[in-house]
């Protein structure tokens, strides 16, 4: 149903479909493949907040920077509100999606896992001495994805024109 409020052009029991599969797929992971659902539980919300983190950034850049603190995001004369929920209008503004995709990589490789399956895919950016102690248990790349993500936010949006949002 996400898929559908974000405008994928899916019909709506196909996105059902791909939800329940996803749904089933987690259940069967948690209950034949995971030694332990507490260690799989911290590794989907450490994998959630470093993506969230990403996401939290380029928004409040985004709402600082471009939108002179929120105020230009609807209200009167809201031009980008009405943009974006025009049909045939463009529905991502490049540099934000860079910023959260580039954020989360190098976050998910600064953040670990004890859930040995899980962990083959974290933490590939830190050494094994580093992953073994206190640096890996920190999961810093929470704190790093959001620092990244609004920098290259910032960085990516200066060189574009102030009006230059989505693709063109």
């Amino acid at each position: 149903m996400s898929m559908l409020a974000l405008g994928v052009p899916i019909r709506r029991h196909y996105a059902v479909l791909i939800d329940g599969l996803l749904m089933v797929l987690g259940g069967y992971y948690l209950l034949f493949v995971s030694t332990s659902f507490l260690a799989t539980f911290q590794a989907f919300l450490a994998i959630i907040g470093v993506v969230m983190a990403a996401w939290a950034a380029v928004f409040l850049v985004d709402m600082w920077r471009l939108r002179e603190g929120g105020r230009s995001y609807g209200g009167p004369g809201g031009a980008d509100r009405e943009r974006l929920l025009r049909p045939g209008a463009p529905a991502l503004h490049w540099p934000g999606l860079v910023s959260l995709v580039v954020a989360s990589i190098v976050g998910l490789g600064l953040i670990t896992s004890a859930d040995e399956n899980i962990a083959k895919v974290l933490g590939f950016l830190m050494s094994d001495e580093l992953r073994t102690g206190t640096f890996g248990a920190a999961n810093i790349g929470v704190v790093v994805a959001l620092v990244v993500a609004g920098a290259l936010y910032y960085l990516l949006t200066a060189f574009t024109r102030r009006g230059g949002r989505g693709t063109r």
